[in-house]
């Protein structure tokens, strides 16, 4: 779409540099004209503007025909790989502006000849043109060939391998091996079957020995500056284990308050935690985890927002605008895929509108999104002012220091009894299928839910914090073979509900 210029009441430029424009008075300093056509050519793509000084004023070119032939040559000269922007001329208040439109480009990274392919390449960032380092080369050149980081096989996760109990947990109605397969977790390196990057970030055996150190960092802070921290973690954990974890770390440090539906329970937290899973899982999911072991995925919980910091820059030809609007440039495919198989994202791009839309359905603030040297980072504001002070949003509701405590069976019994006819059948259904212990699988199976991660949170989790199911194996509530069954506080809501439905 062609750019359109348009000049506020003093003659001034309106429109303000940003990551796929910039301004020009001349070409007086060729060097940085071409390190800014290629810094567009390695992100978004963008429009140079020559004729335009200082403040956004309006300037021109004075022989338009010399200027664009020299422009033409300078960019011929002083780039490589060669690039072949569209040039034209536009008269604008009079003045003939030269124009230098930049595609985002399929043979990146692009670099300024006078400094060389190590020193000579450079990205936007916002409205600056900065230098690219080693480790974002390397990211160009793997896109450029096809290749995602994901994709590579990890030779040091070969020993051990891929955890088969774990694929089956989130697969239980495929073998292993097919799921190994067809979602491409392993590839064949020197004639030996080798976990590729994704697969062990998902399902290595050691991701230790595969990735060195934490790649996800939480922290609670006190305040709303980055200074006095209350609790941290960090995690070294397979990728869909750690949504979970990052959801039970926010969980810890917010308040809950308890809403009942008949006699049906709903936890209303402080802060809006369904947004934040999906600005978790986008953050999983674009990590650039090449350089995670330097930048680890961070989550900083401060009084009043929460900030998602994830490492690498934006893919090409996307900007934040674009991602506001649902555009979405896969880096990490094989991650991609396993997360939608298991349910956890969407395929179209869904995940920031979401958000968007979920913040202006509960009345907060809008999230923020900022492209920093090396992160993206997505700003959650937590909640309205009432709850910056630390003040839980229903005090009425709260027992056990803040925290609301579970109704006993017997409260249970008597708000079923209350309500004529309202009993949520699948809820029944679960505890029914909760007087022998059942797998995850098996739970979800018996309301035809299939098994997966958001149907769990949505179905067996609450009747978990209801502490009408329980565990098992309560001290490793993430082991393979997990099972839950129905508590004595359970079988009375079970018995209520028989009762309303006239079977007992």
């Amino acid at each position: 779409m062609p750019l359109e210029l348009s000049l506020d009441e003093s003659g001034r430029v309106v429109q303000p540099e940003g990551k796929t424009l910039e301004y020009k008075r001349d070409l007086s300093s060729p060097n940085r004209v071409m390190r800014t056509l290629a810094a567009f050519a390695n992100s978004a793509g963008g429009e140079l503007v020559v004729g335009v000084g200082d403040h956004r004023s309006l300037v021109g070119v004075n022989d338009s025909d010399v200027e664009e032939n020299r422009l033409a040559n300078l960019i011929m000269d002083s780039i490589s790989p060669k690039l072949l922007p569209n040039l034209e001329r536009r008269t604008v208040g009079g003045k003939v502006l030269l124009i230098a439109n930049v595609y985002p480009s399929s043979t990146a990274p692009h670099w300024v000849d006078a400094e060389g392919p190590e020193a000579g390449v450079y990205l936007r960032l916002g409205s600056s043109t900065v230098q690219a380092d080693p480790l974002q080369i390397s990211d160009m050149k793997r896109r450029s060939a096809g290749i995602s980081y994901d994709s590579m096989p990890n030779i040091r996760a070969a020993e051990k391998g891929l955890d088969g109990a774990a694929i089956a947990s989130v697969f239980p109605d495929r073998e292993v091996e097919t799921v190994k397969r067809v979602l491409g977790l392993t590839a064949q390196e020197q004639g030996s079957e080798v976990p590729r990057n994704g697969g062990a970030f998902l399902f290595a055996v050691d991701r230790e020995a595969a990735f060195y150190g934490a790649y996800l960092r939480c922290a609670r802070f006190r305040g709303t500056k980055k200074q006095d921290i209350d609790d941290r973690l960090e995690l070294s954990v397979p990728l869909l284990e750690a949504v979970e974890r990052v959801e039970d770390f926010l969980k810890k440090h917010a308040f809950r308050g308890a809403r009942f539906e008949g006699w049906y329970r709903h936890d209303e937290w402080s802060v809006p935690l369904a947004m934040l899973r999906e600005v978790v899982l986008n953050a999983l999911t674009h990590a650039d985890y090449s350089m995670i072991n330097r930048s680890p995925i961070r989550v900083a919980f401060y009084d009043d927002r929460i900030e998602v910091d994830n490492p690498g820059a934006l893919m090409p030809g996307l900007t934040v605008e674009m991602m506001r609007e649902g555009a979405s440039r896969v880096r990490n495919p094989l991650v991609a895929r396993v997360f939608h198989e298991a349910g956890l994202i969407e395929a179209r791009g869904t995940g920031i509108p979401g958000v968007m839309a979920g913040a202006a359905e509960r009345g907060l603030p809008e999230p923020t999104i900022a492209e920093l040297p090396g992160i993206i980072r997505v700003v959650v504001p937590t909640h309205h002012q009432s709850f910056m002070a630390g003040a839980p949003p229903y005090p009425d509701r709260f027992t056990d220091g803040g925290r609301a405590a579970a109704p006993s069976g017997r409260q249970v019994e008597g708000q079923v009894d209350a309500q004529e006819g309202q009993v949520d059948a699948k809820v029944v259904t679960l505890l029914e299928a909760g007087t022998e212990a059942r797998s995850r699988a098996e739970m979800l199976a018996a309301i035809g839910a299939g098994n997966k991660y958001e149907r769990f949170a949505r179905w067996v989790q609450p009747l978990l914090d209801a502490r009408w199911l329980e565990m098992t194996q309560p001290a490793s509530p993430r082991s393979p073979t997990q099972k839950y069954r129905t508590t004595e506080a359970g079988r009375r809501v079970l018995a209520a509900a028989w009762r309303r439905m006239g079977r007992g």
